[in-house]
């Protein structure tokens, strides 16, 4: 199996994240909440959260290359997909490899997102995919976007979360901060339970010693910090 690039494990990260709390999602409202969860992540970061450009095709902003994207993340086990009406079906796949691709605070932008679409989803069975579509047009990218599209012609196929459609005025005054915030938690050292359980083996070996330390230190008429060079 190749190799797989950041672009593409931060890309199915993102997709197993939606599919785990709306699995059995259809094709258009998939790359609908992406690129919801997308546009929310530029304006909390001030940059993209995958690097797989959002394009607009004739129903609004979507991924670039989607379909390849799917088929991709199919082949390797990351999504599963089954036929239904006029369409598919999308659902986590058994490979969980790109699950814990994004820290903590990464998490607190895509899943409000994703849960308001899922109520979206549940509460209009069989409108949500028109509601989707026209939210993703009332977006401020789409709406600059549909303005310069009237006055110079623009063809379909153009990215949408780029300067003048997204502008610096538009990022949380946060975004900077967030983003070092980010930075530091991606460079820290995950602290599993297995590094819980080394940590009190090593101090519980360590344990006598230090009693003893202390018992030694109590027992004299000196301070014990005075014999670090502190009295």
């Amino acid at each position: 199996m190749a190799k797989k690039t950041p672009v593409q494990e931060r890309f199915a990260g993102l997709v197993r994240l939606i599919l785990a709390t709306v699995p059995g999602i259809t094709t258009v409202q998939f790359v609908k909440l992406i690129y919801f969860s997308e546009l929310e992540y530029y304006i909390k970061f001030g940059e993209p959260a995958t690097e797989i450009p959002i394009i607009r095709l004739p129903m609004g902003p979507v991924p670039s290359n989607y379909k390849g994207w799917f088929a991709r993340l199919e082949e390797k086990k990351f999504i599963t997909t089954s036929c239904r009406h006029k369409g598919k079906s999308f659902s986590p796949g058994p490979n969980t490899a790109c699950d814990h691709v994004f820290t903590e605070i990464e998490l607190e932008v895509f899943l409000p997102v994703i849960a308001k679409c899922s109520e979206i989803i549940k509460a209009n069975l069989y409108d949500a995919t028109e509601i989707m579509k026209g939210l993703s047009y009332q977006t401020l990218p789409m709406i600059r976007y549909a303005e310069d599209e009237e006055k110079t012609g623009l063809k379909l196929g153009g990215y949408v979360l780029v300067p003048p459609y997204l502008t610096e005025a538009d990022l949380d005054s946060m975004a900077e901060s967030r983003r070092v915030y980010r930075d530091h938690l991606r460079k820290a050292k995950p602290y599993s339970k297995q590094d819980a359980e080394r940590d009190l083996e090593v101090w519980g070996n360590f344990l006598p010693f230090l009693q003893a330390t202390n018992q030694a230190g109590l027992n004299q008429e000196t301070p014990i910090w005075s014999l670090y060079g502190k009295g």
